[in-house]
């Protein structure tokens, strides 16, 4: 038997449609897309309006050579530094995806005077080069900013090993002094690779697909420094002038170095640590 209850529901239906209100439907709210930096695919170009975009060229790029996957890392405008696990921007959707992008020198949007041209999505804010390959630019790098609804141009990227070998002019004579060839060779360690940024012409060519893009010449500031985050091989920029030598400390210096480095909390634990080693040595006698 069916019910009355059940008929007139589904008379109600038929005359005003399905019962949900506008009121209802308005409270669901609306999703909102996940941010997603990586690199754009040729043919496949859809801007996202939050999110600003990195245009580089990265060489050398023919037959026979590819260029060294780079990493680009935002920096946290309350330290001046890349962000540290645990930092975040409470207003920043899926904030763990907006602070890194690499370009794996896959698929470009064409070749222009020997280099592939590539395309990024980038969150809105100051951004620096930050690996080159397994070699962190820790000792100085490049710093410049992504606009948002904008298009930066941060020029030309060349990479190479610094094995003297690379066909890059620039990077022909960049070599690893010899003792340091042969400790990697033994401890069987990749050799580092080295970075020349060029920035931007003032009307650089760019592949027919991305002719009519919002492009504009971003500002490469130069050395910017860091500590190496990778914890593994570092470098400096080639393009960048060599680090200047620092002055000789005074003795009081070098002592507020080592404390420095040494506080008191560590010296504690160490000391702590080598009795307990002595003690068991002199049980075990």
């Amino acid at each position: 038997m069916i019910r009355k209850s059940a008929i007139g529901l589904a008379v109600a239906a038929m005359l005003f449609g399905p019962l949900v209100t506008t009121a209802s439907a308005a409270e669901k709210p609306a999703k909102v897309p996940k941010i997603k930096l990586e690199p754009l695919k040729p043919g496949k170009i859809k801007l996202d309006p939050r999110l600003g975009y990195i245009l580089v060229r990265m060489g050398p790029s023919n037959a026979s050579e590819k260029p060294t996957p780079v990493a680009f890392v935002r920096i946290n405008a309350a330290t001046g530094k890349p962000f540290e696990p645990g930092d975040e921007e409470a207003a920043v959707p899926n904030f763990d995806r907006t602070v890194l992008v690499v370009v794996n020198a896959g698929r470009s949007f064409g070749e222009v005077d020997g280099q592939s041209v590539y395309l990024l999505s980038a969150y809105p804010g100051q951004w620096i080069i930050s690996n080159v390959g397994e070699t962190c630019l820790s000792l100085g790098t490049y710093q410049f900013e992504v606009k948002q609804g904008e298009v930066a141009d941060i020029g030309s990227l060349w990479t190479a090993r610094e094995d003297g070998k690379s066909a890059v002019p620039q990077l022909a004579g960049v070599t690893l002094s010899q003792d340091l060839v042969e400790f990697g060779t033994m401890m069987n360690i990749v050799m580092s690779t080295a970075l020349f940024a060029a920035p931007a012409e003032s009307t650089p060519a760019l592949p027919a697909e991305l002719a009519g893009f919002p492009v504009s010449k971003a500002a490469l500031s130069p050395d910017f420094r860091m500590e190496n985050r990778c914890q593994g091989l570092i470098n400096r920029a080639a393009s960048l002038p060599p680090m200047e030598s620092a002055p000789p400390m005074t003795q009081a210096e070098a002592l507020a170095a080592i404390d420095k480095m040494n506080p008191p909390d560590r010296v504690e634990a160490a000391r702590k640590r080598a009795a307990q080693k002595a003690a068991s040595a002199a049980a075990a006698k």
